[in-house]
C-alpha cells in the first residue's frame, strides 16, 4: 500500500525525535522517486550539521530505524542517505 508523503514524513520526524542523532540533524527531505528499472522507491535525505561526529553505528541504527518505521505501512523501500557534515 501507498501511504501519502505526508504521513510518512510525520514518520520520519517521529523516529528523528527517538533517535541518538538528532542533535546532529538540521532537517531531512523525503521524496517518492523511481530507479533506472522503473521501480518506485521513497527517498530519505538527512542533513547533518557541519562539524558533527555522528558515528558509523549511529546512523546505521537511524537509517534502519525509518526503513523499518517506513516499510510497517509502506510498499516502497526508503533509500536513507546523508549528506557529508563537512
Amino acid at each position: 500500500m501507498k501511504t501519502d508523503l505526508e504521513n510518512l514524513r510525520e514518520r520520519v520526524k517521529d523516529t528523528l525525535a527517538g533517535s541518538d542523532i538528532k542533535s546532529a540533524v538540521i532537517e531531512f527531505h523525503l521524496e517518492a522517486d523511481q530507479d533506472n528499472y522503473g521501480s518506485e522507491f521513497l527517498r530519505v535525505l538527512v542533513d547533518l550539521k557541519p562539524g558533527s561526529m555522528v558515528p558509523d553505528k549511529d546512523l546505521v541504527k537511524f537509517a534502519r530505524s525509518i526503513e523499518d518505521n517506513l516499510g510497517d505501512v509502506e510498499e516502497r523501500f526508503a533509500s536513507v542517505r546523508f549528506t557529508d557534515p563537512d
